[in-house]
């Protein structure tokens, strides 16, 4: 299976050539939640000025508006490469999906396999959360032989979610 083929378009905002420091980063969103990630983007880069990033955006459209917004961001912002990878509408057609995620939750799986070994280490992060510190830390992690970590979720609508998904009460989500 050729993971490229699922990949419509590609397009790059923002210049990182000549830069260090660089840190990468994906997300997977719907045209619903580019502003979140627009807020999510500004929160990293105002608590890591001195930091690059590479950013990996998978979706399958977006809104006009947001594109200006975006590019205006990229304009301001000069230690922002935005990459874009726009996903065939069909490909994850027939998955799953419900209340609590969408199509653009399977974007994950693409990701890894699309950007690795170009990408050797990358924070996949949900477009809905805020950066309130530096990232030095996660950057240390040593994966040793995983090739991915995750923290658990938490939070009070946690019982209810894990409950839609099929996920027993006592196992980590």
């Amino acid at each position: 299976m050729n993971f490229e083929d699922f990949i419509e378009r590609r397009e790059s905002w923002g210049d990182l050539s000549g830069k260090e420091n660089i840190f990468s980063v994906a997300f997977g969103v719907d045209k619903n939640f580019v502003p979140p990630m627009g807020i999510m983007m500004s929160s990293l880069s105002k608590n890591n000025p001195d930091r690059n990033f590479d950013v990996h955006i998978f979706l399958n459209s977006i809104f006009e508006k947001d594109i200006k917004r975006l590019k205006e961001f990229v304009s301001i912002y000069k230690n922002f490469r935005l990459n874009f990878y726009y996903v065939a509408s069909d490909v994850f057609k027939n998955f799953h999906v419900g209340k609590n995620y969408n199509v653009a939750t399977y974007y994950r799986i693409l990701i890894a396999k699309l950007l690795y070994p170009k990408v050797k280490k990358l924070l996949y992060i949900d477009a809905d959360t805020l950066c309130v510190g530096k990232i030095e830390e996660l950057e240390k992690i040593d994966f040793e032989d995983k090739i991915f970590m995750m923290t658990p979720d938490s939070g009070e609508w946690l019982p209810e979610h894990k409950k839609s998904l099929g996920i027993p009460e006592n196992e980590n989500y």
